[in-house]
């Protein structure tokens, strides 16, 4: 699907938030923004330097959502089976230093 140019920003409601139940409708929420999701793929831990034992069981799976239409902006998904601080900082502190230019938040 080619991404939708969108020249205004768009506003969001409390309902758009609810509907992201899962990756494919957050696939979908991107491309609603005019982000280009043809190249959605789950990635393998290893890609974005996740593959130690402990994060292959913390981290269920990663999935590269959407690109901006620029494709300066890459937006990864990571489904874990429990949100903590220190996983959160894990995954920022392995991707700083191991996954190129990519930011996530």
């Amino acid at each position: 699907m080619p991404p939708i140019k969108k020249l205004n920003d768009e506003e969001l409601t409390a309902q758009h938030i609810a509907e992201l139940e899962n990756s494919d409708r957050i696939r979908d929420f991107f491309y609603g923004l005019g982000y280009d999701v043809d190249g959605a793929t789950d990635l393998p831990h290893a890609t974005v330097n996740m593959d130690t034992d402990d994060l292959q069981q913390r981290i269920r799976r990663i999935r590269k959502i959407a690109n901006d239409p620029d494709e300066e902006i890459e937006i990864i998904l990571f489904e874990v089976r429990s949100v903590t601080v220190a996983l959160t900082q894990t995954i920022a502190q392995r991707f700083r230093h191991g996954a190129g230019t990519t930011f996530w938040c």
